[in-house]
């Protein structure tokens, strides 16, 4: 199931930086290289394959390298990204492995300095997979 999440990740990143890489950059002054990402999760995941309220989490923790853990939610963590280039795209995929029997609702959200830049919800009694992801650009901390 993680290694689901991971590639989802990681396809989620990629089609983030391939829309981003069409933009302008600029130069070198400005460039900021350091930001605070917060990964959040939110909902109800009951009746899953997993106990109680548990869910399966992939997420971006430096330079497009990808944790995964099993959890509960809501769940919530901030990690320091270095960028290395001028674009790095950070994701967070939430897996609720649902039983059929009841429904849920999961929402991943990613900040980016405090500033909410993606947030992505799923209904459903079924398995729900979501993922919310973001550019970092180190030229302009705002797309």
């Amino acid at each position: 199931m993680l290694n689901r999440l991971s590639a989802t990740v990681l396809v989620a990143i990629l089609a983030v930086v391939v829309a981003a890489c069409s933009g302008d950059p600029t130069g070198p002054n400005n460039v900021k290289t350091q930001y605070e990402v917060r990964y959040a999760v939110n909902g109800t995941c009951t009746g899953s394959m997993l106990n109680g309220n548990q869910i399966s989490i992939a997420y971006t923790i430096d330079a497009g390298a990808t944790t995964g853990i099993i959890t509960t939610i809501p769940f919530s963590t901030t990690v320091t990204i270095n960028t290395q280039g001028p674009i790095t795209a950070v994701a967070i995929a939430a897996d609720c492995p649902g039983g059929g029997t009841t429904d849920n609702t999961i929402t991943a959200e990613v900040y980016v300095d405090n500033n909410l830049r993606d947030s992505q919800s799923a209904t459903g009694s079924n398995s729900l997979l979501v993922t919310a992801a973001t550019v970092i650009n180190t030229t302009d901390s705002q797309i």
